[in-house]
């Protein structure tokens, strides 16, 4: 190889790792605000289900269990729900080591499934679980009924 082939070579390298960053920054210039999509359990000191106005800690394996769940909702839109099935808790936080708590409010049940806001997470519209009503065990299984 010549010197001008290695001067080539070395120039579409350099072009292509300027291509590749500009790439992955270009997504988070536009928006300014990223909000969370997912929380790892790292980052979560305790968790609290409010149910008749009392606050009802889980313990290890229930809050892990409990943030697998919400780590696999989807996003969806904030159209009006008709619930079906009595939701018999008002409040759901997650309080974080290095951050503000997050607040998660149900918002219905549909075919099992819990819809619930967390603006943290989708600020125009609503979360939907899809566990097929395992979610909704779990938390009904934190307190007194």
């Amino acid at each position: 190889m010549n010197n001008r082939q290695i001067l080539n070579l070395s120039a579409i390298a350099i072009a292509a790792i300027l291509v590749l960053f500009a790439i992955k920054l270009i997504p988070n210039i536009g928006t300014g605000y990223q909000p969370e999509k997912y929380i790892s359990p790292n980052d979560v000191k305790g968790t609290a289900v409010l149910h008749n106005g009392l606050a009802y800690t889980l313990n290890f394996e229930q809050q892990n269990t409990l943030l697998t769940y919400l780590n696999q909702s989807l996003t969806i839109g904030s159209e009006a729900y008709k619930t079906t099935k009595p939701i018999p808790f008002t409040k759901i936080i997650l309080y974080r080591f290095a951050s503000t708590p997050i607040e998660i409010t149900p918002i219905a049940v549909d075919s099992n499934d819990l819809i619930y806001s967390a603006p943290l997470w989708n600020p125009n519209g609503h979360m939907r679980d899809i566990s097929d009503g395992s979610l909704l065990k779990l938390l009904n299984s934190t307190f007194d009924q």
